[in-house]
């Protein structure tokens, strides 16, 4: 994920903010206006109520759930390792963040000084998850913001995941983690 992004740092540009979303979420207007509106240098959405989606989806939500950690005043200081234990959980990443502006050429920088030769969380550089890039970050001393939801998104990894919405909507409980819009 972070290779393909920055495949395209050439069309970063300096003058906009970068918003970037993962192609297997959907999510609701309020979530998005919500990022735009956070004036941090890294802004990362975070979903509180993250529990409610993963029982719907899996059988046991600590096979797939990631750590997140947060500061008193939200800065993310630990995202993305494996855990055993929901303490570590104080959210979930949904895969959707943005990078201010001003700050596009710097976490370009970022990218390229890191070691070629370093694992990442299992990962050689070309194929590190964008968690282990934003610990990378937070690691060097970057102050990344979480803006928190409490669900209002949903992810399609599987087959089974597209059913089980399909299944809620007809029982008419999807609104509890989504709505959807009005003009579908």
């Amino acid at each position: 994920m972070v290779y393909s992004l920055f495949c395209a740092k050439s069309d970063m540009d300096e003058t906009e903010d970068l918003i970037v979303s993962y192609g297997d979420i959907i999510f609701e207007t309020k979530i998005l206006e919500k990022l735009i509106n956070s004036k941090a240098d890294i802004s990362v959405i975070i979903d509180k109520k993250w529990i409610n989606l993963w029982n719907k989806r899996m059988d046991n939500p600590l096979e797939d759930a990631e750590t997140l950690k947060l500061s008193k005043n939200n800065h993310i200081i630990e995202i993305g390792k494996k855990t055993d234990n929901y303490k570590d959980i104080q959210g979930q990443y949904i895969g959707l963040f943005k990078i201010a502006g001003n700050k596009i050429e710097a976490i370009k920088k970022e990218w390229e000084m890191m070691d070629k030769n370093q694992i990442f969380d299992g990962q050689k550089l070309q194929n590190i998850y964008m968690t282990s890039f934003l610990q990378h970050l937070i690691s060097k001393g970057w102050n990344i913001k979480a803006v928190i939801i409490e669900n209002g998104w949903l992810e399609v990894d599987t087959v089974k995941d597209l059913k089980i919405y399909e299944a809620m909507e007809k029982e008419n409980t999807l609104k509890q983690l989504y709505e959807i819009p009005k003009h579908f």
